[in-house]
């Protein structure tokens, strides 16, 4: 068969694919492995071993090898070349403490590699060697030197060493140090224990820092006038101290190199382990200073794999990875296993190892890969080689590129290739097919097929499957629709399944895709395909969920009289910020202002109730449940019911507020507020049908929404006949977790039962159909419609496909739904029965597919989310930058890809499945997702809510898809965040993942005012000020302003009225905790402001308040 994998290409991906420690692992081992060892591998592996990866190398090495990567290398090299290798793979505090031992074990002591290792160690790597020194040798490193340097001249070398090795950053008087460095050294003799104390003790930077000073205090240089003054090893050692670290690494450096032959110990000490930052500084400073170029200085002293190892030291890895490169290639035939390794090493720095590759050879390293690889390989490598450091895309859409490629040939590689990845995973690769080849997959396969050879002799049904795979989930609901309605008769089954789970997040794109291709509007192809309520049903769920409910409030008011339960049923069971969509909505398509519009259609008492709540897109500001509770039974108490101040109570407040208003109700009056306004708004001395309405309005507010809902729901259903309109408005554009929520408290309410039954019973045909699809789970309809298309004679094969794409990414529930529905028969096994030919075996493979179940996916997310909070957020950064970036170069609206969003969807899965709302994401989840990100609100209280209702285009009370996606399409567009510095990218980068959430955020009501809602109402009498809450008037703020122009009162001794509330309310405050929420404790800042507005004489009666309330 042609068309395999090289044997390359298998290395390539083996290796692409590998976990970074055990491809580091692989390699060192195969350097030293068999006849002969590769020196200059093992060299360019061993210098450039990742710091972070250094110790999971060591005990993996082990772990697969029986043997200690240090031992291994001491086996396999010899003399200083092995010294070399030895000391950089150990880590650097054992290296250096090793270095230290050696230096003091035997006769005599180096004293020079003692001052060699300690001067070039900051305070926190002093430490470090310290404790190295303890675990490998039992023995306190400063009683050892103390013990080695004890000889009659070495007390002030001594001390200086012990010094350092004990010394702590701390604040110093400059001007007092220089002074007694001078006078330490002005006169007879020298104070060397003074300079000890000055100068050993001090951290690099404090050292600079006294050198400047010195110099203009005294017109010299501290290190002359220290080397004046000083002799031996003393002198070496203050020099070190003075010295910037990177210009004493350059005189020992040049000290080991200079004179009679070259010190290899002390050479091999100054150069292991230097960070990439210091290599470079390091060839700047031995330029500056000894006007000779580092490596050529190293080059002429040494030879052979102990000079490459020296010069890879002091070399950045790139460097060292572009000859290792050049080496692979060099000479005669490629050492492919060699130039495999060091290219994947390589990936994540490879612009730099390009740069450096072209500086070695003056060739581009795409070019001499061009002339030295070929085949699939070839192009594996280029892919690598034109790869940009920056860039962060994972290895496995170039593997999954190949695998593609590689599927012209190998049908089992299609199938197991497009089935088994999720549809923005194969967008995303087949985009990268095109960058690779040049070329269409899709056309690709076309011609493929179009051959007719032996092996690509398919069925159009396997055609339409492998095209079908490659559709993403937009273009299959466009052409499934496309497909139910074009040509003779409708496909009414299908055309329900799909309309009635249409994603909400893709309704924009599927509008906008059918219109493209088909050049009409879907809402106008579905009404001239089907009629009366099934007609109804799609046309309601095909249109944006706004403008369904501002059709149906229209519908409700023109023609013959008005429906006034179907403006009761859209206007209570919507939320605060969707009545004002609906508003706006109304407005844009009408023409007219929805609120005059139902003024013209209705009066009294139902006319007030539903203006109240229309106008109501902010909650009440000033709330005092103790005088609405009064307010409201005096309204219902006695001769009639005052409605106007019922409607003043209830109307402006959320279903929290109004949950709080009942359990306040019960306390005070030991009554169910929702069962005396029953009682109440039952008005028998007015016309029974606008009371009643009057009432059902009122009643449905004071239930909670799924419960409100769900009666509504009752109410269409019941009684004479079925309210067909109401139904439709009711159960259209629920969400996933809506359909449940009602299906569930259906089973709760009064006369309510089984939903499913409920319609059964009162509905048929397509019409029942549509509405059954709407409270159904997507999986389940996809389900059924795969067992339809599989019934009767024969099989409708383009109709099964489609389904099988569309519920391909969430499979097992649908295979669960088949069984359920099918006498507990397995989809593969009817497909298996009812298929043939060459297609069956890729259907089967769908309907086998295996699915990680998550939240998301009932929202149209495919990808799960990761298993952790930093992974999540690192997807998102990541991403975020990315597009940032493209915005900025561009200079043009960015709209972010599918694939893209999924990707920035990672953190929205993460904290939605937490979510008291999942799929969507809650205040908390807000919290903590733009803490971890880095854009986090400015305090938990007021801005975490205002970002909250900002991030709330959608008015439902959560963060849906929908919103997030607008959200961040809106930030990456806004040069606040595209200018601004990148989102942090790696773990240590990341903000405060846990940043505690407070409470402040619970008595937060976003946007409230005392608005215009009651304008049309006589104004009810709450008291004036005792209707504020003041402990939200104190914590946001507003309390100065509402008491500023209140004179205070005294009841007896005491503050009373506004002002002596607002000190009540303080006190609690103080006692729950007021830091970070108040500059100073609150009863003081009334006390303050009191005399501040001249009322001094009312201080001793709020302090004595204050008393009386602890």
């Amino acid at each position: 068969m042609v068309g395999f994998f090289s044997g390359n290409w298998k290395m390539a991906m083996s290796a692409l694919l590998e976990p970074e420690v055990d491809l580091w692992v692989r390699c060192l081992n195969g350097a030293m492995a068999g006849f002969g060892t590769d020196e200059n591998s093992l060299t360019a592996l061993v210098c450039t071993i990742p710091e972070r990866l250094r110790i999971p190398i060591f005990e993996k090495y082990y772990e697969k090898h029986g043997k200690g990567l240090l031992e291994h290398i001491e086996s396999e090299t010899s003399f200083s070349y092995k010294k070399v290798l030895v000391y950089q793979a150990m880590s650097p505090e054992d290296c250096r403490a090793k270095i230290l031992n050696k230096a003091m074990v035997g006769l005599g002591t180096a004293n020079d590699q003692l001052i060699r290792v300690i001067c070039q160690l900051n305070f926190g790597e002093r430490r470090e060697v310290k404790e190295a020194y303890q675990r490998m040798y039992g023995r306190d490193l400063v009683e050892h030197i103390t013990s080695e340097t004890n000889g009659y001249f070495e007390g002030d070398f001594q001390k200086s060493l012990v010094c350092m090795l004990e010394a702590t950053e701390a604040e110093f008087d400059i001007e007092a140090d220089c002074a007694a460095m001078k006078e330490a050294m002005d006169g007879w003799g020298t104070d060397e224990t003074k300079l000890v104390q000055m100068i050993c003790n001090k951290t690099s930077k404090q050292m600079e820092d006294v050198n400047a000073k010195f110099k203009e205090l005294y017109g010299t240089e501290l290190l002359a006038r220290v080397q004046s003054e000083t002799s031996g090893y003393f002198k070496d050692t203050l020099e070190g101290c003075i010295r910037h670290p990177m210009k004493q690494l350059a005189h020992s450096v040049h000290w080991c190199i200079n004179g009679w032959g070259t010190d290899d110990d002390g050479l091999i000490t100054c150069l292991v382990h230097l960070e990439d930052f210091k290599k470079a500084s390091l060839i700047k400073e031995y330029k500056q200073e000894f006007g000779k170029d580092l490596i050529a200085h190293i080059r002429g002293d040494t030879s052979g794999d102990y000079q490459r190892a020296l010069c890879s030291l002091v070399k950045p890895a790139p460097q060292v990875w572009a000859e290792a490169l050049e080496g692979a290639m060099k000479g005669l035939g490629t050492a492919d296993q060699l130039l495999i390794n060091f290219m994947v090493l390589s990936k994540d720095d490879m612009m730099e190892v390009r740069q450096a590759f072209h500086k070695k050879t003056g060739k581009m390293l795409e070019d001499w890969i061009e002339g030295d690889c070929s085949g699939d390989y070839k192009n594996t490598l280029l892919m690598l080689a034109g790869r940009n450091s920056e860039e962060t895309i994972s290895i496995m859409p170039v593997y999954w590129a190949q695998r593609l490629r590689d599927a012209l040939y190998n049908t089992d590689t299609v199938k197991d290739v497009l089935v088994t990845m999720p549809a923005t995973a194969i967008k995303r690769h087949t985009e990268l097919y095109q960058a690779v080849y040049g070329a269409s997959l899709r056309e690709d396969i076309a011609k493929k097929c179009a051959e007719k050879s032996s092996f690509f002799s398919f069925s159009d049904y396997w055609k339409e499957s492998m095209h079908r795979l490659l559709d993403m989930p937009v273009e299959l609901y466009v052409r499934g629709l496309w497909d139910a309605m074009h040509g003779w008769g409708t496909d009414e089954f299908t055309l329900t399944g799909l309309v009635c789970t249409l994603p909400e997040n893709m309704y924009g794109e599927i509008h906008g895709l059918y219109e493209k291709t088909h050049k009409r509007k879907l809402v106008e192809h579905i009404e001239s395909e089907t009629s009366f309520n099934y007609k109804k049903v799609l046309k309601y769920q095909a249109m944006p969920w706004a403008e369904s409910r501002a059709t149906a409030l229209r519908g409700a008011m023109v023609g013959w009289g008005t429906a006034e339960d179907q403006l009761i049923r859209v206007i209570i069971n919507a939320t605060f910020a969707e009545r004002r969509i609906i508003r706006e909505t109304y407005k844009q398509m009408f023409n007219r202002d929805l609120i005059e519009h139902i003024e013209s259609e209705t009066s009294g008492s139902f006319k007030n109730i539903l203006v109240a709540v229309l106008k109501s897109t902010n909650p009440r500001a000033t709330l005092n449940y103790d005088q609405d509770c009064e307010d409201l039974k005096a309204a219902m108490d006695g001769f009639g019911t005052d409605e106007i101040k019922i409607i003043q109570i209830i109307a402006g407040k959320t279903d929290f507020q109004i949950e709080e208003l009942k359990a306040k109700f019960k306390e005070k009056f030991d009554q169910d507020l929702y069962e005396r306004i029953d009682d109440e708004t039952w008005d028998w001395g007015m016309s029974i049908f606008i009371g009643s309405n009057f009432r059902a309005c009122m009643l449905g507010l004071m239930r909670e929404p799924m419960e409100r809902l769900a009666y509504c729901v009752r109410d269409c259903i019941n009684g004479w006949g079925t309210d067909d309109t109401g139904l439709i408005t009711l159960l259209v554009h629920l969400s996933e977790r809506k359909r449940r929520d009602l299906v569930d408290k259906y089973k709760e309410i009064k006369a309510g039962g089984d939903l499913y039954a409920k319609i059964k019973g009162d509905t048929s045909g397509n019409y029942q159909k549509a509405l059954l699809a709407l409270v159904k789970p997507p999986p389940q309809v996809w389900a059924e419609a795969l067992r339809g298309a599989m019934a009767g004679l024969g099989t409708s094969d383009n109709l099964l496909i489609n389904w099988m794409c569309i519920g391909k990414e969430r499979m097992d529930e649908v295979r669960e739904h088949f069984s359920r529905i099918s006498n507990g028969q397995e989809l593969a096994k009817w497909i298996d029965g009812d298929c043939s030919g060459d297609y069956k075996d890729t259907l089967i493979r769908l309907a086998n597919r295996r699915c990680d179940r998550f939240s998301g996916q009932e929202v149209g997310l495919s990808i799960a989310p990761p298993a952790s909070k930093e992974e999540s957020a690192i997807k998102f950064t990541k991403t975020f930058n990315r597009l940032c970036k493209q915005r900025r170069q561009s200079g043009e609206t960015l709209i972010p890809s599918e694939a893209d969003q999924q990707e920035m969807g990672s953190a929205f899965l993460y904290y939605g499945q937490q979510s008291s709302c999942a799929p969507n994401m809650d205040i908390p989840g807000v919290w903590n997702l733009t803490n971890l990100v880095g854009f986090p609100p400015g305090d938990d209280g007021p801005d975490l809510v205002a970002t909250f209702h900002e991030w709330d285009v959608s008015g439902t009370g959560e963060i849906t898809w929908n919103d997030f996606v607008r959200e961040m399409t809106t930030r990456i567009n806004d040069p606040n965040h595209y200018e601004a510095d990148p989102l942090p990218e790696t773990i240590d980068q990341l903000g405060e993942i846990e940043k505690p959430l407070g409470d402040a955020w619970k008595t937060e009501v976003f946007g409230a005012d005392d608005g215009p809602y009651m304008s049309h109402l006589a104004p009810a009498n709450h008291g004036g000020n005792g209707a504020v809450d003041w402990k939200a008037a104190m914590l946001d703020g507003s309390w100065k302003d509402r008491l500023a122009d209140i004179e205070p009162e005294k009841d007896g001794d005491l503050l009373s009225g506004p002002w002596g509330r607002c000190v009540e309310v303080s006190v609690k405050i103080e006692e729950e905790g007021w830091e970070g929420k108040f500059d100073d404790a609150p009863v003081g800042l009334i006390i303050d402001y009191l005399g501040s507005r001249g009322h001094e004489s009312f201080i001793g009666a709020a302090e004595a308040k204050e008393e009386s309330c602890k």
